[in-house]
């Protein structure tokens, strides 16, 4: 069984008008921060009571590139489940809807 679980953190950071993006992996073994440089994957155990402050983003974005890149993983078809769910209920209603007309059409 796969135990590790990769998380993504996004900080606003009103003093540079930027949001941080930190990207890190639980294990049973512990927290680590990960980065990627030139191909390569580094990873760097978080210790116990670090916080976002004390590591550098993997990524700083301006609201309108975070804007952009939201964006193109939507066109992607990246969905948050939220969403779905939200399009799911739109789709059932709609369906009903149709039914309903039916139903009153045929009296």
């Amino acid at each position: 069984m796969n135990n590790i679980q990769y998380k993504i953190i996004v900080r606003e950071n009103p003093m540079m008008g930027n949001f941080d993006i930190f990207m890190y992996k639980n294990t049973p073994q512990g927290r680590y921060f990960v980065t990627q440089e030139k191909g390569t994957q580094t990873e760097t155990k978080i210790e116990e009571g670090a916080y976002c402050r004390d590591l550098k983003p993997n990524l700083s974005l301006h609201r309108d590139m975070l804007q952009q890149l939201l964006q193109e993983i939507t066109n992607l078809g990246v969905k948050l489940p939220d969403e779905s769910k939200v399009r799911g209920q739109y789709e059932a209603q709609s369906e009903h809807l149709k039914d309903l007309r039916q139903l009153l059409k045929l009296k």
